[in-house]
């Protein structure tokens, strides 16, 4: 038995957070920034299932209390640790953030670009960073697609290009995302946390452009884009 410690970390995150805001309506046995012994507690609790709350993850917990401004998750995933302020590419993984959407550092490592334009081809190509689940190589190798190529047809005797691979990629990613819609996500599930566009975090040094505005500009285009592509593919789930 275990759990996932970004989930378990940003669920206890929010209910230190509420606790802060809500002197009166503490949740988690009030639990408070700082208090490393009852967060312990809390994670024994979790882990031999005797703190529901806990257990529910972020998007449950935050339901529960009536305020989903700052619970750091989409589409109930809980973020890993770079801002939602930095990535408006979270929507789109399909599952860690920074394990399948390849864009969340591209605001510090690729100029501080902030247009419209950038980020809808940042989307767009994201999903490449999921090839190395496909064939099982380990992300933080960072092997050249050249390499990946070859060392596939050395192995299996194949003649597969890096064409093949990026359209096994796309088509996983499609059928991943009709399987979001089938199982229920809604349009409105696809954003950040509504705290981003209050524009207030004095502790973010890089460029302030993630607006209302531009991520409902950025889900028409990118969202487009995919049923376009899906249509093209000839993408479908069984009924």
């Amino acid at each position: 038995m275990g759990y996932d410690s970004i989930s378990l970390g940003a669920t206890i995150s929010y209910a230190m957070e509420w606790n802060k805001k809500n002197p009166d309506n503490q949740v988690l046995e009030g639990i408070q920034f700082g208090d490393a012994k009852k967060m312990m507690s809390l994670i024994r609790k979790c882990a031999s299932g005797k703190c529901e709350e806990l257990g529910q993850g972020s998007l449950r917990l935050a339901l529960q209390c009536g305020d989903l401004s700052f619970a750091m998750q989409g589409k109930g995933l809980e973020y890993p640790a770079y801002l939602p302020e930095t990535n408006p590419g979270y929507p789109w993984a399909l599952a860690g953030g920074h394990m399948s959407m390849r864009t969340f550092l591209l605001l510090i490592l690729d100029g501080q670009k902030t247009d419209i334009d950038y980020w809808e081809n940042a989307v767009m190509g994201g999903i490449y960073y999921t090839r190395d689940d496909l064939i099982g190589l380990c992300k933080f190798a960072g092997a050249p697609n050249e390499d990946v190529v070859a060392s596939i047809n050395d192995v299996f005797g194949t003649s597969v290009t890096k064409e093949d691979i990026d359209g096994a990629i796309l088509r996983s990613y499609l059928l991943g995302r009709l399987l979001e819609k089938k199982v229920g996500y809604t349009d409105e599930e696809y954003d950040v946390p509504s705290r981003v566009y209050e524009g207030n975090n004095k502790n973010v040094k890089m460029p302030d452009f993630l607006t209302r505005e531009f991520m409902d500009e950025l889900k028409t285009r990118v969202e487009k884009n995919w049923d376009k592509l899906t249509e093209e593919q000839g993408i479908c789930l069984p009924a």
